[in-house]
């Protein structure tokens, strides 16, 4: 005989519950992982606002400047994030080729990173107003 629903205890179905959503965090790690950053990153933000003493908080912040950098932070670690990644996918593909693992698509996601990173500090050097020197590949 099968049992229905209802004669389960209270027990049985709360551990099945949670077994299940532990499944599905497990299945869906990034997204987890990106909303919980993201969480974090508003609670953190929220309590930094609520103690700063002085002044009034405008929709901008302290000034008009606020949103600027930011956005400059945020392109200054995006690009060494990127970095990063670049040099942690060269660094897996070596471990790979010695292990006798498929390591050419570890190089290649690690040299499209680095190259992005290297394509946002460019960027990054042009808004900024700085001179980006080009090697003289002639030698002229």
């Amino acid at each position: 005989m099968s049992q229905s629903h209802n004669n389960k205890s209270y027990g049985r179905r709360a551990g099945h519950a949670a077994v299940k959503g532990l499944g599905w965090i497990i299945r869906n790690q990034m997204v987890v992982a990106v909303f919980g950053v993201i969480v974090i990153t508003l609670l953190s933000s929220v309590t930094g606002y609520a103690q700063t003493g002085g002044g009034p908080i405008t929709v901008y912040g302290r000034s008009d400047q606020d949103p600027i950098r930011g956005v400059k932070t945020f392109i200054n670690l995006l690009m060494w994030g990127m970095i990063a990644a670049g040099i942690v996918g060269f660094a897996l593909g070596g471990i790979n080729t010695l292990r006798d693992k498929p390591y050419i698509s570890r190089f290649l996601g690690g040299a499209v990173c680095l190259g992005i990173g290297g394509f946002i500090a460019l960027g990054d050097r042009i808004i900024k107003g700085d001179a980006v020197e080009t090697p003289d590949l002639l030698g002229r």
